[in-house]
């Protein structure tokens, strides 16, 4: 019960870890766990992979939106992965899906920049009514992002037995 507190906590102890404090500063971003076990970590990155949303480790949504004196704000919504409390894993396991885990927030507040740089570009073509030629270049960037990255393996999300 106590590796599951100190689990649970994870997310939140990572962020200043990482020095991403800047971009919870500017974004309004909820992050939610979901639960995943196992007694190794292949079985680990399956149940991930059944488990996790839209058929990924993690999904970020994001939201920008401006009012008539053209503030913007973003919203974003990440969904992550946490060890339950029946994961069987031993400490050196644990210490690679945290180092995994640190690996995939970053991953995922790339995704969240996008409605950053989104929400910058609107305000600097002056709020227009219609935006779909920058969130389709962003949209755009953001694929690509995922293509670079292999969806965030050259970060660092794989796991490894050590």
């Amino acid at each position: 019960m106590a590796r599951r507190a100190l689990l649970s906590g994870l997310w939140l102890a990572l962020m200043p870890s990482l020095g991403l404090a800047d971009i919870f500063d500017q974004a309004d971003i909820t992050l939610t766990p979901y639960q995943v076990s196992g007694s190794s970590l292949d079985e680990v990155s399956a149940a991930m992979s059944d488990q996790g949303p839209q058929g990924y480790w993690a999904y970020t949504t994001w939201n920008a939106s401006w009012d008539g004196q053209c503030q913007t704000a973003v919203t974003a919504s990440i969904t992550l992965p946490e060890l339950s409390d029946d994961a069987d894993l031993d400490e050196t396991q644990v210490a690679e899906f945290d180092r995994m885990a640190k690996a995939l927030l970053d991953h995922e507040l790339g995704h969240v920049q996008f409605g950053l740089d989104f929400a910058a570009a609107v305000a600097a073509a002056g709020c227009p009514s219609d935006t779909d030629a920058i969130l389709a270049d962003h949209a755009r960037a953001e694929k690509d992002y995922d293509a670079q990255t292999e969806h965030g393996w050259s970060q660092g999300v794989y796991l490894e037995e050590p």
